[in-house]
């Protein structure tokens, strides 16, 4: 059966599971946040970490890990078998090519992969107008079906 969101019973069904999905993850979004304190270091003002420590091992770390895992300029590769659709192939690279320099996926890739470091990193990816975008969604943002007891289950994400 479909979402029908003019459906009252429906869509109170679901903001009853947004909430019961948010109180789960609260302690998740703590620790969470306590480790992006500690990462962003004592020198971040107010929202930053009150221990003080000559060397931010935390962020030594993630600099570390996201250097060798950055993803630079993305670039396609189309390849067949087939001799005769191999003109094809080559004319769809350069055209999934220019698609992603239009796009810039790597700057949506490269913050989730910052997020990962404190949890769950997360990019969506859609049409909007005809047109392919690429986001990072952070963790506080996220939306996690939580109530279905298989994982491959609570595939919903909004």
């Amino acid at each position: 059966m479909a979402f029908d969101i003019g459906d009252p019973k429906q869509l109170k069904k679901l903001v009853n599971s947004i909430e019961w999905s948010n109180r789960k993850l609260e302690k998740y979004r703590q620790h969470r946040m306590r480790a992006v304190t500690q990462f962003v270091g004592s020198h971040y003002g107010d929202g930053g970490s009150t221990e003080k420590v000559p060397i931010n091992l935390v962020n030594a770390f993630t600099s570390i890990y996201l250097r060798r895992l950055s993803v630079n300029q993305l670039r396609a590769l189309v390849t067949t078998r087939n001799r005769q659709l191999r003109a094809a192939a080559a004319e769809y690279t350069i055209a999934i090519d220019r698609q992603l320099e239009d796009i810039k996926p790597e700057e949506a890739i490269n913050s989730a992969y910052l997020e990962a470091m404190f949890g769950l990193g997360m990019v969506q990816v859609g049409l909007n107008d005809g047109k392919i975008y690429v986001d990072s969604i952070g963790a506080d943002d996220m939306i996690i079906d939580l109530a279905h007891s298989s994982p491959t289950m609570a595939r919903e994400v909004l």
